[in-house]
C-alpha cells in the first residue's frame, strides 16, 4: 500500500515537473521568435 502511493505520488510530480518544463519552453520560444 504504502509503495504504492509513494511511486503515485513520484509519478504525480514527475509529470507536473515535464508539464513545466514544457512550459517554460514555450514561453522562451514565443519570447526568442
Amino acid at each position: 500500500m504504502t509503495s504504492t502511493k509513494l511511486l503515485a505520488i513520484s509519478m504525480y510530480f514527475t509529470l507536473n515537473i515535464t508539464f513545466t518544463i514544457s512550459l517554460t519552453v514555450m514561453v522562451f520560444l514565443l519570447i526568442f521568435c
